[in-house]
């Protein structure tokens, strides 16, 4: 018993031998990398008649993969867009939890031309984007609310306007 208590005694002195041996270093630290820090909104304070309206820059656009035609209105904050029963239909629209069905409530124009159909067996304000090649669109202006009566009858909800290239 106690030769197992000698063994033990000589092992933590000789740990706490070696323990004082790793004392902290003093380290120079340097200088690290800058780091870059990008967004892709324009910012428009200042700029803009309210704070529910924007852009969505052609960079941004291109850094992320689009599998639907509809994804490419997703790109304006808050507004989602589901496929609704199928292909070969108008996408169903959500904008800050309302349910503008398809496009009854959101404006969507294609360089100045409106999409919305005014009459539709669907729907007043039918809109149906499965035209559009998403790769060709450039740029993405898009108002929120029902502040901007310039954007039109469907607009009540918001509105897009998706600038292609030319």
């Amino acid at each position: 018993m106690e030769r197992i208590h000698f063994y033990r005694s000589v092992s933590c002195i000789v740990l706490s031998a070696f323990a004082g041996g790793a004392s902290a270093q003093t380290q120079d630290a340097g200088t690290l990398p800058p780091v870059v820090i990008q967004g892709n909104y324009d910012n428009a304070v200042g700029t803009s008649d309210a704070a529910s309206q924007g852009s969505v820059t052609a960079k941004l656009i291109a850094s992320r993969p689009t599998q639907r035609t509809g994804e490419i209105l997703e790109f304006v904050p808050g507004l989602i867009v589901t496929q609704h029963s199928g292909d070969g239909k108008a996408n169903q629209y959500f904008l800050r939890g309302f349910n503008l069905d398809h496009g009854t409530d959101f404006a969507t124009f294609v360089d100045g031309m409106p999409v919305n159909m005014p009459t539709h067996a669907h729907g007043q304000g039918y809109s149906d984007l499965n035209f559009l090649i998403p790769e060709l669109v450039q740029r993405i202006d898009y108002r929120k609310g029902p502040y901007f009566a310039e954007e039109g009858d469907f607009a009540s909800a918001g509105s897009a306007r998706l600038k292609l290239y030319d």
